[in-house]
């Protein structure tokens, strides 16, 4: 019998659960103040624009998104039914993670899922905390913040047990620094959601500005993750330069290079293989486990030619394998 991969049963209790909301907590919550009607494909397409312009931050060997996903959600909590929010959570969404990000599959259907429970429990988060007062009092502000950084977390710990059954392993240290940097991303979108809230709800001909201070955000964003992983590669190329200097023995400079190199290149696996005259190559690999393992190089023919030619121009030569 055929084994279910964990990461789709996790992907089904999600979609079951988001269903749920659907079919019945939703459906009773109050619906939004009339007086401004934000239609519901433009909110669609808000969406599908903050998945497609995400800004990818490097922890170690694991990737973090942030996006500009709370002004669409703030805007769907003031000015959209309930229902009508995850409708247009996916809509908007669902093609750009087809189209542009080429997903299929199980992760597409954890990702989808995931993006209608966000929705779903935003709503309800905002709906029980404002308890019944008006969104543009004080309240509104507690219930906003408090409704955006429950579905931050909720996010982050489902996408932190995907990876956990995918991949068996987590960096938890990686894991802090990413949910510490989307929790500062999430309070600064937030923030400029209400400012556009508020602008829509008393001058609505200059709300386009808004879009003009949502771009210059992101492209901080983007300016401070590239300035980042430079400042990360500096600091790797330092550490790896300080290690293996201070290495003397022959074998325990293999042994550095082999770990500092996997570390560098976030690889799970590093090769070296040297040349000699008389005994022929010998390989060293450095698996994920940390475990040495030596023995002659007894490479294909293509393979042991690329090596040859790098060792005798001495120059570097990529493999890419498909």
């Amino acid at each position: 019998m055929r084994r279910i991969p964990p990461t789709l049963i996790l992907s089904l209790a999600v979609a079951l659960i988001a269903a749920g909301l659907l079919a019945g907590p939703l459906r009773g919550l109050p619906q939004p103040d009339g007086s401004i009607h934000l239609p519901w494909p433009l909110l669609a397409a808000l969406f599908g624009a903050s998945v497609a312009l995400r800004v990818h931050f490097q922890f170690r060997r694991e990737v973090h998104s942030i996006t500009l996903m709370e002004l669409p959600l703030v805007l769907g909590l003031y000015f959209v039914d309930p229902i009508g929010l995850v409708l247009a959570r996916l809509a908007g969404s669902i093609p750009v993670l087809v189209l542009h990000s080429r997903q299929r599959g199980s992760k597409l259907l954890f990702n989808a899922a995931l993006f209608a429970l966000e929705a779903g429990v935003a709503g309800l988060v905002f709906a029980w905390l404002l308890a019944g007062q008006a969104p543009a009092s004080t309240a509104g502000l507690f219930a906003t913040f408090g409704a955006v950084l429950a579905t931050d977390l909720l996010s982050a710990v489902l996408v932190t047990a995907a990876i956990s059954l995918n991949e068996g392993a987590l960096d938890r240290g990686a894991a802090g620094q990413a949910l510490a940097t989307g929790a500062v991303a999430a309070v600064t979108n937030t923030s400029l959601a209400l400012i556009a809230v508020a602008v829509l709800a008393t001058n609505r001909q200059i709300a386009w500005l808004m879009l003009v201070v949502a771009a210059v955000l992101f492209l901080a964003y983007r300016a401070y993750a590239s300035l980042r992983e430079q400042h990360e590669q500096l600091g790797r190329l330092h550490h790896f330069t300080r290690v293996v200097t201070q290495t003397e023995r022959a074998g325990d400079v293999a042994a550095t290079i082999l770990t500092e190199t996997r570390e560098l290149l976030r690889a799970e696996r590093a090769e070296l293989t040297v040349f000699s005259d008389s005994r022929g190559p010998l390989r060293m690999i450095l698996g994920a486990e940390g475990q040495l393992v030596t023995g002659p190089a007894n490479d294909p023919g293509p393979v042991a030619e690329l090596l040859q030619r790098a060792a005798a121009n001495e120059q570097a030569v990529l493999l890419v394998s498909s």
